[in-house]
């Protein structure tokens, strides 16, 4: 699967008395999309912030119940941590951030990337702001902290205007929580109940892990705000050309999930089915999908070629069953061509395929994303000399116009998904700087 090491996922929870153990069970339910370390915030009724900031905390139930109040929101991220601030020990890179503005307690959880942001953190500094971290968290809430405007929501607003790029944010203050996605869409950001809570989420599994259910996604541009008077939906950013992550349906997500009101698994079928299309073998071949997340595009790929896909691997392993796999020609279907693939090859030769054919469901990665979502992988070389590192007897990825077409949204006016970890142009070549925010009533 991807390396994700650097990605983070957020989490903000309105209305519960346990907020923070909830948010803390949809960082679990995060894990998948990467980062070793984890943070919460949570505000009660006299508007205290408290926060940890280690991974382990989401499994200590006596520590989350330090955490009170019925508004929390958390974020996983790569950043090492180094104490908990509940203890006093305060690390110069926690996430997520808060602190105390004109406003009242603000906390941020900001996860995606930021146009210029060596730039802005320049400026922020120059004008004698402190950042409580290094993260981008703490810059989008420097912004909000230097923003003229009077309301909290008119202030995230204005920060995020000025903070163009590929994000998804969550904003928490005593009675209130935000959630803002970029206008490209590039990064992905849901809506959720959770055991009659309001949340929002970087991913439908986060509500799941949590007990609670996917309502929708919020849309590219859209700002979502929560309060006691109820759920309610503002676009403040000028409109641009949508380009959702298309990494989200082929590799990222969790196969349960859905991604901009897309079934991943039924994506990932379909792509199973486009690549048994472009690279056939023969009804005789048993499939066999490299890891879980691949069983859709494995079961797509095997109806296609009306074979025979069956389980090969010893649970919790990386061995093949030689009584599944000996002398068979094996196609290994994979959502990914990262380096792990290799060692899936090896094991079945090693349990006695005659043959190994590697297929995978999406693309090869030819550049790291400048959104953080995928990092370096080895450049792509010929599909020969690709099977031959891999010790396959063939490789075949899917090819880009293939996937373009599939994840295209089917309307008449949908936008292609960004892939340029593919070799698609990047998104975002604009950066829209003379727009002015739409700002909202003061009262």
């Amino acid at each position: 699967m991807l390396d994700l090491s650097d990605s983070v996922s957020v989490i903000g929870v309105f209305g519960h008395a346990r907020a923070s153990r909830l948010v803390a069970r949809g960082l679990r339910g995060l894990a998948h999309r990467g980062g070793a370390a984890a943070g919460i915030v949570a505000f009660d009724d006299v508007a205290r912030a408290r926060q940890s900031a280690t991974a382990v905390f989401l499994e200590d139930e006596a520590a989350l119940d330090a955490l009170t109040g019925d508004v929390a929101l958390g974020l996983r991220h790569a950043h090492p941590q180094s104490g908990d601030v509940l203890s006093g020990a305060i690390d110069v890179a926690r996430e997520p951030a808060w602190g105390t503005l004109s406003v009242g307690q603000v906390a941020v959880a900001f996860s995606g990337t930021v146009v210029g942001a060596a730039s802005l953190r320049r400026d922020v500094l120059a004008g004698g702001a402190l950042l409580d971290g290094a993260g981008l968290s703490a810059l989008v809430l420097a912004l909000v902290a230097r923003s003229s405007q009077r309301t909290l929501v008119n202030r995230v607003v204005d920060a995020l205007w000025k903070s163009s790029g590929a994000f998804a944010v969550v904003v928490a203050a005593p009675g209130l929580l935000v959630g803002v996605r970029d206008p490209q869409g590039l990064r992905p950001l849901v809506l959720g109940r959770v055991d009659g809570a309001i949340a929002l989420a970087s991913e439908e599994a986060a509500f799941v892990a949590a007990g609670g259910h996917l309502l929708r996604a919020v849309d590219p541009g859209e700002m979502v705000i929560v309060d006691e008077r109820g759920v309610s939906s503002v676009r403040p950013f000028a409109r641009r050309s949508v380009a959702v992550c298309g990494q989200e349906l082929l590799q990222v997500a969790l196969s349960g999930s859905h991604a901009d009101g897309r079934s991943v698994w039924e994506v990932r079928r379909q792509l199973g089915e486009e690549l048994a299309r472009e690279a056939r073998l023969s009804s005789d071949t048993l499939v066999v999908a490299a890891d879980d997340a691949s069983w859709p595009a494995a079961l797509g790929f095997a109806a296609t070629l009306d074979a025979t896909l069956c389980p090969a691997w010893v649970p919790g392993t990386l061995r093949a069953v030689p009584e599944v796999v000996a002398g068979r020609k094996v196609a290994l279907v994979s959502l990914s061509a990262a380096a792990g693939i290799k060692a899936r090859v090896a094991a079945l030769l090693i349990a006695g395929a005659a043959e190994v054919h590697v297929r995978c469901a999406s693309p090869r990665r030819t550049h790291a994303c400048p959104y953080g979502v995928t990092g370096d992988e080895p450049a792509a070389e010929a599909a020969d000399l690709w099977a031959a590192r891999m010790g396959a007897t063939t490789a075949v990825a899917l090819t880009v116009e293939r996937t373009r077409n599939l994840l295209r949204v089917p309307t008449k006016d949908a936008a292609a998904p960004c892939l340029g970890c593919v070799g698609d142009p990047w998104p975002l070549k604009d950066v829209f700087e003379d727009d002015t925010p739409s700002l909202f009533g003061e009262g």
